[in-house]
Order: structure tokens, then C-alpha cells, then sequence
């Protein structure tokens, strides 16, 4: 690993702990539909959040490199037993699928977390959006653009979170 990665990977792992059956989460969503405050969520239960805004921010990564570096620590973070959140937009079904690659190769458990918010709220959220290490202010614009772009996923092992409810019922199924 470079010494970003390594350096990125450290930072990660800081009061996680090593499982014997290790779980890659890849989040789904528009801006401001959740995905962080449900990747800090489940950062609870041993999960390494893997949280690309403030990752990018923090070391100023272009999207190229970003992705390039992410698929080497979250394969690293893999091979090493951790369970890892994907928290990004990932709304594109080919970078999806390229980061569950990288867990069936190596005979990982992957899910797909798809928030389905309502466009009010995630309008809502913008307009109250504190920037932060976290956290960006997107656009209107911005957001209308990704959302044309948006491919809903399909297939297995997808589950859409659409209430505060929804994430116990997550829990649940990956803990099985």
C-alpha cells in the first residue's frame, strides 16, 4: 500500500476490532439522503466507516484517485478481517458493482444499502447543511444532475432503507 493508503487505513481502524466473517456495506443515495448518519450508525457495531467526502476532502483527492484508493483500502480493510461501510454515492450500477467485485473475490459477504429518500427531505437537509470535514453544500443543480444520472439498484442482496426503522431490519439481515 502507498503511503496515503496506509496512512488512511490506520486512521480507519482506530477502535475496531477483527471478525471471523467480515462484511463489505456499500451505501446508495443521492446527497443529503442519509447515508452518512446511517454509516455512523452502524460504525457502532464494529463496522469501519469508510467515508469518502471527508476522506477526499481531507487529503484533496480528485475523483480518479479517489476511487482508485478506495478500492485498495477497502480491499486491504477486507483481507485484514474488518467489516466496512462504503459510504459514497455510488449511484452508478458499474462502480457498484466493481467495489462488490473486490468482496467476492475474496469470499466477503456484500450488501447494498439503497436510501430511497423523498426529494422534499433531501431538499430540506441541503438547505441546513452545515459544511464541515464531513460534509459538502451541493448544489440544486448538482443534485438534479446526479439524480438523472441515478440507476436504482437490482438484484441481490440490495435493500432499500426508506425510515429510520428500516435500520434494525438491516442489522438484523446482515447479521445472519
Amino acid at each position: 500500500m502507498s503511503n496515503i493508503s496506509q496512512e488512511i487505513f490506520e486512521g480507519l481502524i482506530v477502535g475496531k476490532t477483527k471478525t471471523n466473517s467480515n462484511i463489505l456495506v456499500i451505501l446508495v443515495g443521492l446527497p443529503y439522503s442519509g447515508k452518512s448518519t446511517f454509516a455512523e450508525k452502524l460504525s457502532k457495531h464494529n463496522f469501519v466507516h469508510f467515508w469518502a467526502t471527508k476522506i477526499k476532502k481531507q487529503y484533496k483527492l480528485d475523483d480518479e484517485f479517489f476511487l482508485k484508493l478506495s478500492k485498495e483500502i477497502i480491499e486491504e480493510l477486507l483481507s485484514k478481517n474488518y467489516n466496512v461501510i462504503f459510504d459514497f454515492l455510488n449511484h452508478k450500477n458499474e462502480q457498484r458493482n466493481n467495489f462488490c467485485s473486490i468482496a467476492e473475490k475474496m469470499h466477503k459477504k456484500v450488501f447494498v444499502a439503497y436510501l430511497d429518500t423523498p426529494k422534499n427531505i433531501i431538499l430540506e437537509r441541503q438547505a441546513t447543511v452545515v459544511e464541515d470535514v464531513g460534509r459538502t453544500n451541493i448544489s440544486t443543480d448538482i443534485i438534479n444532475e446526479i439524480e438523472s444520472e441515478f440507476e436504482i439498484p437490482v438484484g441481490e442482496n440490495i435493500f432499500t432503507i426508506k425510515n429510520e426503522g428500516d435500520f434494525d431490519t438491516f442489522l438484523n439481515l446482515i447479521r445472519t
